[in-house]
């Protein structure tokens, strides 16, 4: 009589080569075999690859499975499926299949290409009709951990980064967590959110933009500009490639050379004077060139610095942070920092207010005339270059309430040019991209096609 059998096999190895070893259980019905070795040295494929051997092994009679799950020849009662992807290609390499093969008398029709290979870790035993899986990775993890099923939650590998969340809810984990946390379960309306998912995965085309920087080799230094200009593209249809351009590269003489394909230019925030001629450079390629140019934080102090020197012809401009000599300090320490010799958090640090010009394209993008933005400076522009960088086109469009602060600048004649004091990143979110970067993207987006 056909009967049913599902074997769970694990393997792993600390080091790699070094010590490890395998488990096996298998189950029919109300009877249950445990089987395990440890090894002084080994490797994680051979652990995996011995457990399936072992498990086998321990089998009275075995069959073939040919391609697709369907039964070729039957030697008894019993169906295999091994459901590790690339299971075939690693037997072969290492030779273990063979080996075992000879010991157990497994007869193959043709070649052993005929054993089939499925997915993931473990495999099934099934009746002798058509070869389908039984429990799965799912029921392995439960079993392993002593867990009960449903609190098995798969997190696999999304095309996406924003489809991982619709993935958990659906495999159960907001109910696993709301039952051991005693809260009460409501499913959640995740139609915006999903609507999001499929916009992203429906873009066509590509924008590319240079972010330049000093940390460029470390990526993750400005994640959260690079997520927000993702929801930039994700609200203007497109996908993002990021040039990750290393500011101390970058000088007048080859700024065209290595910027020449950017849609568009993006400085974010920073300290210290490392790189800083490199995103001037940067600044000055994209307003005589007509990028579309976003400056965070320092890349909106360096662009002040950049129109002051080539525009207002103010030779030597700086931030006294970086060159406390220069004789036109257009980015100054804030009065009430002067005497904080404390350093760290106190720093102008969390959500301040901005009004924003009328007419001006800052108040375009919001579609208001008062902003609340997150900060985290020491330095700000020297209001004692007011009236020279804006008589020379520079427009001052966001003030602090007290009109004191300079909190946004623009330059109106370019298709694109704006630098901000605050950082709009940490308020952009996937669903809701920050205006600044929504319109960044688009600006940079219509750059593309010309």
């Amino acid at each position: 009589m056909p009967h049913n059998i599902t074997i769970y096999t694990d393997g792993a190895a600390s080091a790699n080569p070094g010590p490890g070893g395998y488990g096996v259980v298998l189950m029919a019905g109300s009877h249950r075999k445990e089987l395990s070795e440890g090894f002084r040295r080994t490797t994680n494929n051979r652990m995996e690859l011995t457990g399936v051997i072992e498990a086998l092994s321990a089998l009275k009679e075995c069959v073939l499975c040919q391609s697709h799950g369907i039964l070729s020849r039957l030697n008894a009662d019993i169906c295999l499926i091994f459901l590790r992807f690339g299971f075939f290609r690693k037997i072969l390499r290492r030779q273990l299949w063979p080996d075992f093969a000879g010991k157990r008398n497994i007869q193959f029709e043709g070649q052993l290409v005929s054993v089939v290979v499925l997915s993931l870790d473990g495999y099934a035993v099934t009746d002798t009709a058509v070869c389908q899986t039984v429990g799965g990775i799912i029921d392995k993890i439960a079993l392993f951990c002593n867990i009960p099923k449903e609190n098995a939650i798969p997190n696999q590998t999304a095309p996406i980064l924003y489809e991982v969340p619709l993935m958990l809810e659906k495999a159960g984990l907001a109910k696993v967590v709301c039952k051991r946390l005693g809260l009460t379960d409501t499913d959640p309306d995740l139609t915006e959110w999903e609507n999001m998912v499929q916009r992203a995965k429906r873009v066509e085309g590509t924008v590319h933009i240079a972010l330049v920087g000093k940390y460029t080799a470390l990526h993750d230094a400005y994640l959260s500009v690079v997520e927000a200009l993702t929801h930039g593209g994700i609200e203007n249809d497109v996908s993002v490639e990021i040039q990750w351009v290393d500011s101390e590269g970058v000088t007048d003489a080859n700024a065209a050379q290595i910027l020449g394909h950017a849609d568009g230019i993006i400085v974010p925030g920073g300290f210290g004077d490392r790189g800083i001629e490199g995103m001037i450079a940067s600044a000055r390629y994209a307003r005589e060139n007509d990028v579309p140019y976003f400056g965070i934080c320092l890349g909106m102090q360096m662009a002040v610095i950049e129109y002051a020197r080539h525009v207002c012809a103010l030779e030597g401009a700086h931030s006294s942070e970086l060159d406390p000599s220069t004789k036109y300090p257009v980015i100054d320490i804030m009065p009430e920092q002067v005497a904080v010799t404390s350093k760290g958090g106190t720093m102008r640090l969390g959500a301040y207010p901005c009004v924003l010009s009328e007419d001006s394209r800052i108040r375009t993008i919001y579609g208001t005339d008062e902003i609340s933005e997150r900060h985290r400076h020491r330095y700000e522009f020297n209001n004692e270059y007011r009236d020279t960088l804006t008589g020379a086109g520079l427009r001052l469009s966001g003030l602090s309430p007290n009109g004191r602060l300079v909190e946004i600048v623009e330059v109106p004649d370019h298709p694109w040019y704006v630098g901000v004091q605050f950082h709009p990143e940490l308020k952009s979110r996937p669903n809701h991209a920050h205006p600044l970067f929504r319109d960044f993207i688009r600006s940079a987006k219509e750059a593309s096609r010309k």
